[in-house]
C-alpha cells in the first residue's frame, strides 16, 4: 500500500450501506462455506483491467459533531476446503466532525463526516489521514492478499447512525 501522500484513488466513492447502521455493538463474523456478500463487503478481485491494492474509507454519521463510533475491518480468504475465513485487520475509532454533506449529495446535510480516525489492532499496512479539524478524515486499508474486505460498524450508543464510503486505491 502506498503511503498517504502517494495515494491514487480509482473510480468514485461508493456507499458501504444503503441505510445508516444503528447497531450499538459489532458481532464478528464466523467462518462460513458461503461466500461473503452484501452491504459492507467489498470484492478485491478486479476493477476493469486493474486489481486494486486496497480501499480508501471515509465515514460519516448522524446526530451531531463529536459523536463517536467504531469500525472493524475484516479480510476474507478461502482455505483449501473452500471455507471462507475472517481475519480482523483493523479496529478504527471514529469521531464525527462539524463538516456536513450537502442536501443533494449521497452524504446529505443531516450527516457529519468523521474528522478523526484512530486505528488500533493495525497490521502495519494501513494508513490514516486524520486532520481532527472538521475536514474529512480517511483511512487506507490494504487488501493483504484477501479476496474480500468487510467493514462492520457500531454507533457505540453515541452517534444515531453511521455509514461510510469506499474508493479503490
Amino acid at each position: 500500500m502506498p503511503n498517504e501522500y502517494d495515494v491514487i484513488l480509482q473510480g468514485q466513492y461508493t456507499k458501504l450501506f444503503d441505510a445508516d447502521v444503528t447497531a450499538t455493538s459489532i458481532t464478528f463474523p464466523a467462518d462460513t462455506a458461503t461466500e461473503p456478500t452484501g452491504e459492507g463487503v467489498i470484492d478485491s478481485t478486479k476493477i476493469g483491467d486493474t486489481v486494486p491494492q486496497g480501499v480508501a474509507l471515509r465515514f460519516y454519521g448522524t446526530d451531531a459533531a463529536d459523536e463517536t463510533g467504531t469500525a472493524v475491518v475484516v479480510v476474507w480468504r478461502q482455505d483449501a476446503n473452500q471455507v471462507w475465513k475472517a481475519q480482523k485487520i483493523a479496529d478504527i475509532a471514529i469521531t464525527l466532525g462539524a463538516k456536513q454533506g450537502i442536501s443533494a449529495g449521497v452524504v446529505t446535510d443531516s450527516h457529519y463526516y468523521a474528522d478523526t480516525l484512530v486505528i488500533s489492532k493495525d497490521t502495519g499496512k494501513n494508513y490514516t489521514i486524520s486532520p481532527a479539524d472538521d475536514t474529512t478524515a480517511m483511512v487506507g486499508v490494504d487488501f493483504q492478499s484477501g479476496e474480500k474486505i468487510q467493514v462492520l460498524l457500531s454507533t457505540d450508543s453515541s452517534a444515531a447512525g453511521l455509514n461510510g464510503e469506499f474508493c479503490f486505491v
